[in-house]
């Protein structure tokens, strides 16, 4: 350890045996030496990467570095082989657990067989447990990430270190042994030694140093001040020839040895930058150093500014991605896909994540897939597609208490918020397209029709409203079928037989597809009627044959003049969007949940979906939830499947209906084009021109 006193003895031998030699008869000659220092224009801090068992023999190998700052704790066997700088943290030791270990109340409850215990080799961490915790097993990594990849593996059942490392990888249970953090130089660096611990006591003294340990932890600042009579109180007024101290002022370097692998003390930032506490300290003190001897300037420690980290938010997708309206399920992809990325478009320190289940158009599937998404940490649910699957979701979800907001789920039994809790949807009950369909119906001029319907939710609700606003009169026959079957034979025979003018599908599109084929094979050539189950272009991809869905009228819910938004517009233009139904109800409604998410971090969202939900101008309209979490809807599409042999399949929306008016077309609100005719009005074949002009105008409407 340096020694003021032994300097002084040697001093005073150096100058005797000085005198001795001039009473000798040395000479006259002047032997003092004319050497000066050549000091650097800055002094700068280099850091030289070290593992930590070998860091002290690096230290006094006297060629890697100049000082050791590397969050090492002052120990009498340390003091033994450097010299330490006064303290420049205070700290303790502490204990985390891994998964499964028993809560201590004190260290001492560590001492117990079958207690193993994982700490970082050489640190004061492995010293103590060796000493104190005889009974425990202890095992000892090279580096104190191993000793956290040891922890969350399993391997040991409790990680021991320095507090505020351990902090940052799980609850501290206990701490103890307070214990002060220093420098560490060679035994013959003195002269460093001192500018060292005069450095580090101005930058205590003006405040930054209370600045800088802001920036990485909190609560009050509590450094012991562990200074005694030989702490320096005045740099070195001449740093002589060949000290470390020199070498460092005429290199304008000092070597750094750490071990940065130890946040929040030192660790590697993503430029391979040398960050923490610790390195912020070294900054400080460097610049102390540089501003004494050469007078340069002495920036002040400024906290960084850091960013808040962004907060995830995970919001769950229910998509009935197998099942009888899996053909919708890319279109419905591709909606929640735009709407996670225009969520995170928006900044706000915020990060949405998706997640996507299956709920296979099954209440059981639907039990499965929110089961899924409460286990992955979703804050509310966009979905289901069909009814069953929503009913079956909202059983775990509401129990879970996370809310749901369904995209295209109709049934009018899913009005009931007792039986529903936290169910909300953009698209309107059945019971108000029930009056659509039949109107859609009556107008075709049709008075017998017969109502073939799933026995599903879905189909169960929406056959009884449809027959309810037709009247009993004007039904031919009410019939049930199970969503799976896939033999209709008997049904459409009884359709036939019972003489019925037209049949009503409440239907998905793949068993509507089976329905329809069967009519035409069996030759029941009758107007036919759906609604949103079999709407869609993409509903053609359910037939063997597309052309037997020509003239089918289906109603869909429409979206209000203040929908049709940017979304809308990039959907229709997308070669799998376009094809699908209810794509902008999907958008919306993960939109809705992620505009709720951000009022308070996913908090209380029921509350939050409420308050959005009051005139929320989406793609898919404007939609404001009633008590029930229905919504009143912006009426109804109504559209044709078209056969054009020369041409294809195609799927047009000509009529709307509302509940004020009714049906009604909808004005043409597309490009107008001109196409020329040239007919032989005159001339020898004029007698032919008006059955050419009669022929040109041919389904012109």
């Amino acid at each position: 350890m340096y020694n003021k006193k032994m300097i002084a003895m040697m001093l005073t031998l150096s100058m005797l045996a000085a005198s001795l030699a001039g009473c000798a008869g040395g000479g006259d000659d002047d032997d003092t030496s004319d050497w000066t220092i050549s000091m650097a224009s800055d002094v700068e801090a280099v850091w030289v990467e070290s593992g930590w068992d070998p860091i002290i023999p690096n230290l006094n190998a006297g060629e890697m570095c100049d000082v050791i700052i590397s969050a090492m704790t002052k120990t009498d066997e340390r003091d033994q082989v450097v010299d330490f700088t006064r303290a420049y943290y205070t700290s303790s030791q502490g204990v985390i657990g891994g998964s499964g270990a028993a809560t201590i109340t004190a260290v001492a409850d560590l001492n117990a067989a079958g207690t193993t215990i994982g700490v970082q080799s050489g640190t004061t961490s492995d010293l103590y447990a060796n000493e104190n915790l005889g009974m425990a097993t202890i095992s000892a990594f090279e580096d104190f990430p191993s000793v956290i990849t040891a922890l969350n593996n399993g391997d040991v059942m409790y990680a021991m270190g320095d507090a505020p490392v351990l902090s940052l990888e799980g609850t501290l249970m206990v701490t103890f042994s307070d214990e002060n953090f220093g420098f560490a130089v060679r035994e013959d660096s003195g002269e460093l030694l001192d500018a060292l611990n005069m450095a580090i006591g101005a930058v205590v003294d003006s405040g930054e140093y209370d600045t800088i340990y802001g920036a990485s932890f909190d609560g009050a600042v509590t450094l012991a001040d562990d200074t005694t009579a030989d702490t320096a109180t005045a740099y070195p007024a001449s740093p002589s020839e060949g000290s470390t101290l020199t070498g460092v002022l005429e290199s304008g370097q000092l070597k750094i040895c750490t071990d940065p692998f130890y946040p929040p003390f030192e660790s590697y930032d993503a430029d391979n930058n040398v960050v923490g506490f610790d390195a912020d300290v070294a900054h400080a003190v460097v610049d102390e150093i540089a501003a004494h001897y050469m007078g340069t300037a002495n920036p002040v420690f400024v906290a960084p500014v850091v960013e808040p980290e962004a907060t995830t938010i995970k919001i769950g997708f229910l998509n009935d991605a197998t099942g009888p309206i899996a053909q919708f399920a890319a279109p419905f992809t591709y909606a929640w896909t735009q709407a996670q990325a225009d969520l995170n478009a928006m900044g706000d320190d915020y990060v949405f994540e998706v997640v996507e289940a299956d709920s296979g158009c099954d209440g059981t599937m639907g039990q499965t897939a929110a089961q899924s998404l409460v286990d992955s940490g979703v804050v509310a649910v966009a979905g289901a597609a069909c009814s069953g699957a929503s009913m079956g979701a909202n059983a775990v979800l509401s129990a879970a208490g996370i809310p749901m907001i369904s995209y295209a789920s109709t049934s009018p039994a899913l009005s009931s918020d007792t039986d529903h809790p936290h169910f909300y949807r953009i698209v309107p009950s059945d019971a108000l397209q029930g009056q659509a369909a039949a109107d859609m119906i009556a107008a075709s001029g049709v008075n017998n029709t017969a109502v073939v319907h799933m026995t599903n939710s879905y189909g169960a609700g929406l056959a009884d409203a449809v027959v309810a606003n037709l009247g009993a009169e004007n039904v031919c026959l009410q019939a049930g079928y199970e969503e799976t079957a896939t033999d209709f034979q008997a049904a459409v025979q009884a359709v036939i037989d019972a003489g019925c003018d037209s049949a009503f599908l409440a239907s998905y599109s793949a068993d509507g597809a089976m329905i329809v084929e069967t009519m035409a094979g069996l030759g029941a050539a009758i107007p036919t009627f759906s609604a949103d189950g079999m709407a869609g272009e993409a509903a053609l991809n359910d037939y063997s044959a597309p052309a037997a869905a020509n003239l089918l009228q289906v109603t869909k819910p429409r979206a209000a003049a203040a929908g049709a938004g940017v979304f809308a517009a990039a959907c229709a233009d997308d070669a799998v969007c376009s094809t699908g139904i209810y794509q902008s109800e999907a958008y919306d409604t993960v939109m809705m949940i992620g505009h709720a998410a951000m009022m308070e971090d996913g908090a209380n969202m029921a509350t939050h979906i409420e308050m959005v939900g009051n005139g929320y101008a989406g793609d898919s309209g404007t939609h404001t939830f009633l008590a029930n979490g229905d919504v009143g809807g912006s009426g109804y599409d109504v559209c044709t499947f078209h056969h054009v042999p020369t041409y294809g399949e195609y799927f047009n929306c000509d009529r709307m209906w509302d509940a004020a008016g009714g049906l009604a077309a909808v004005e043409w609100a597309g490009a107008t084009v001109k196409i020329g005719f040239l007919n032989d009005a005159t001339g020898p074949i004029a007698v032919y021109g008006p059955g050419f002009v009669a022929a040109s105008q041919m389904h012109w409407d």
